[in-house]
This record gives C-alpha cells, sequence and structure tokens, in this order.
C-alpha cells in the first residue's frame, strides 16, 4: 500500500495543489484502515519484502488466503510519523518510509532528528530521491545524482544502508532502474497496480495508492486482490497521457482538480527549499513558513 501523508481529521491546506492533498488521508480513516489489515491481511515488515526476494516463495504474497500487505509512505511528510506511528505500533504494523531528501527539516516534513531517532521496529527508511523530480524525465547523469545524493544523505542520518527506492510519479524506465542498480539500490518499489509475485522481482514492486477518496469498500476490495477497477483506470490514463503528452495531461489534470493560483505541488516546495536554503547561505532571512496547518506534513 502506497501512502503519503496522515492529517488530523477535517485539516485544510489551501496552500497546497489538490494533487498533492488529494494523497492525505485523515487520522480516523488511516486508524481503520490499518485495524482492517492486521485482521484481514497479513502484514508484511520491510524483512519480509527482502525475504520474499531473496527467497521467492512459488505463490504471490499470500497465505491462507490472506494477501501479505507492507505498508508505505512516500514523500516524509511529519504526519507520516507524528501520526501513524501509534496507529501502526497498535495494530502490529510496520512502515517503509520513501523521504524526499531535498524536503528534510523543511515546514511539514521529517526533520533529520526524527529520522535519526525512528523506532527501527516500526519504521524502515528508503529513498524518494532528492528533489522529487520525475526521473524518466531526466539524464542519465542527473537520474545518477538524484539517487546517490538521497541515498548518502539518508545513509548518514539514520547509520544505516539504504537499499530501497520508491520512484516519484512512479516515473520509472529501464534507465531509471538500471542507475538504482548501480548506486546500490536492491529494491524499486513503484505505482504499478498488481499483486506482487516472485516474477514481478525486486526492482518493479508494485504498490497500491491510497488516497482521500479510497473507500473502505475499494480498500477491502484490494485486500481481497481484487485489483480489477484500479487497473482499468490506470490504463485509461495512461492511454490519455500518452495521446495527448505529458504537458498537456498535467494541465488537463490540473484544471480537473480546480488547481488555484499559487497552490503548490511537490516541485514547489523543493524549489521554495531550496531558496530558503540560498539565501541563508547568503546571510539573508530565510523564507517565511509555508502557509496552512503546520502540525503535519506527498
Amino acid at each position: 500500500l502506497m501512502y503519503h501523508n496522515v492529517v488530523p481529521d477535517g485539516a485544510a491546506f489551501p496552500d497546497l495543489s489538490p494533487a498533492v492533498t488529494s494523497y492525505f488521508v485523515g487520522a480516523s480513516v488511516f486508524a481503520r484502515q490499518m485495524e482492517r489489515v492486521a485482521r484481514t491481511a497479513m502484514p508484511f515488515r520491510f524483512s519480509d519484502v527482502e525475504r520474499f526476494f531473496r527467497s521467492p516463495p512459488a505463490r504471490p504474497w499470500s497465505r491462507r488466503g490472506r494477501l501479505a500487505v507492507h505498508v508505505t509512505f512516500d514523500d516524509g511528510w511529519l504526519g507520516s510519523v507524528d501520526l501513524a506511528s501509534a496507529v501502526l505500533e497498535e495494530c502490529g504494523l510496520s512502515a517503509t518510509l520513501f523521504v524526499t531528501t531535498g524536503l528534510i527539516d523543511q515546514p511539514r516534513f521529517l526533520g533529520r532528528r526524527l529520522l535519526n531517532r525512528l523506532p527501527p521496529t516500526t519504521f524502515r527508511v528508503g529513498s524518494h530521491g532528492h528533489s522529487h523530480r520525475f526521473l524518466s524525465q531526466l539524464s542519465m547523469a542527473a537520474i545518477r545524482q538524484e539517487l546517490q545524493r538521497s541515498k548518502a544523505m539518508l545513509e548518514d542520518i539514520v547509520g544505516s544502508e539504504v537499499t530501497a527506492l520508491s520512484v516519484p510519479g512512479g516515473a520509472a524506465d529501464e534507465r531509471v532502474i538500471r542507475v538504482a542498480e548501480e548506486c546500490g539500490y536492491r529494491y524499486v518499489f513503484t505505482s504499478r497496480v498488481v499483486v506482487n509475485t516472485p516474477k514481478t522481482g525486486p526492482y518493479d514492486i508494485g504498490r497500491l495508492a491510497v488516497k482521500r477518496s479510497t473507500s473502505m469498500a475499494r480498500f477491502e476490495r484490494w485486500l481481497a486482490g481484487n485489483l480489477w477497477t484500479e487497473r482499468m483506470r490506470t490504463r485509461l490514463l495512461r492511454m490519455i497521457g500518452r495521446a495527448v503528452g505529458q504537458n498537456s495531461y498535467a494541465m488537463i489534470r490540473r484544471r480537473l482538480l480546480r488547481e488555484r493560483p499559487g497552490q503548490r505541488e511537490m516541485i514547489d516546495l523543493y524549489r521554495a527549499a531550496q531558496k530558503g536554503s540560498n539565501e541563508e547561505k547568503q546571510g539573508c532571512a530565510p523564507e517565511p513558513a509555508l502557509g496552512g496547518t503546520s502540525c503535519v506534513g506527498g
């Protein structure tokens, strides 16, 4: 399962694009979902994922009809720890945090001190790139820089090897996978809608994106392995994207989401972080903290 952020019920983020906030899940909804995972699925820790691909069984991630489920969070929002950790611990679950390193220590995002002190029984840390740029749109050199920089930063913070990568936007191609392997990543998580099997392989681990709009009925269908609707939806969106081109598709998506001028997407948050960092280095006052609810951190 792919989450991004857990937020207080009813919290609003008017400065953020709906493309970001549509992936925010309310705390009470998240708690119900995790209770359902603990009760009806076979929870997988990251060590189970590693074991699954090292010594693959003959069948998919399942036992006695119960699918194995591993929880992941992308981006490194603060709510993925502040509000999610107690729920995960209560349900006996663990998660992998894929952190965008260019956003560490920014408002609403995880900081170095917290990342360094995460309980290892609850969280494993992985990379989500450095800038949240779509890797498949970059040159080989830029892909390598993104992945090496993020890996090195995280390993310095947590004090252990980082072997897992979540590709921003699921934008992975053969070049991205090859560079990831060369950089020392052994597990690559994507956005492909699939029940993972040994044939999937550790460099194309599919996930299902849990959004604010995900109903409990749909969530339960996923836990039962019924992904037909999601597969058809994803296939249709990819066909539209190929037909109109990525830039046009992005513009259409913003209009459908009713994004307002000035609302920020992930890349805007990264640019603001870079601007603030550069101003500090030059002796200027850093950019003011981003607006909206600051107690939580796609």
